[in-house]
């Protein structure tokens, strides 16, 4: 009966090992959504290119435990002002977010290399497709809003000039023909 028993419990200890794993990603979703949202609203190929040029030489003068750590990133989008990096594991993301002494280090030698005052902001490796994405489907939504917008004035001015508006007025429509040139 106790081989029975242990062999129930030792079938539930896998499924209670499982449950550390969901808190970790339960941890992950906090995302600066409006800073990320900025760095890409002005990003650029060049400035991506130009921090993953120095983004090796930048590791190399973090300590030895920091540079392990920053190993497992990489910048993803670069702006002007501040830039991306991806982590590949929640557990580092999570602990590089809770390193001030790495992130002022990163910002400072960033900031060194590129000679500007730049931002980093952190996500999780597997978090940033879906975050490009959402960001790239409210930037078409706003632009189809301000197109909608737009269009109804600008569809009723070329359609009828004022000298077509007066010719019908004096002519009746079933005379007047448009055509155009």
């Amino acid at each position: 009966e106790q081989v029975k028993q242990l062999k129930q419990t030792g079938i539930q200890s896998p499924a209670t090992v499982a449950k550390p794993k969901k808190t970790s990603h339960q941890a992950a979703p906090k995302v600066n959504r409006q800073a990320i949202y900025q760095v890409l609203a002005a990003a650029t190929k060049e400035d991506l290119s130009a921090v993953r040029e120095v983004w090796p030489d930048l590791l190399d003068k973090l300590s030895p435990a920091k540079r392990a750590m920053m190993n497992v990133s990489e910048p993803v989008a670069a702006s002007p002002a501040a830039i991306v990096v991806a982590f590949e594991y929640a557990f580092t993301l999570k602990t590089a977010n809770e390193d001030q002494t790495l992130q002022t280090d990163l910002k400072q030698e960033l900031n060194h290399f590129m000679n500007n005052d730049a931002n980093i902001v952190l996500v999780e490796k597997d978090q940033w497709p879906a975050l490009r994405q959402d960001y790239i489907q409210d930037l078409h939504k706003k632009k189809q809003q301000q197109l909608g917008e737009a269009t109804p004035t600008t569809a009723t001015e070329p359609e009828q000039p004022a000298v077509i508006s007066q010719a019908e007025q004096l002519f009746g429509k079933t005379i007047i023909k448009v055509e155009k040139d």
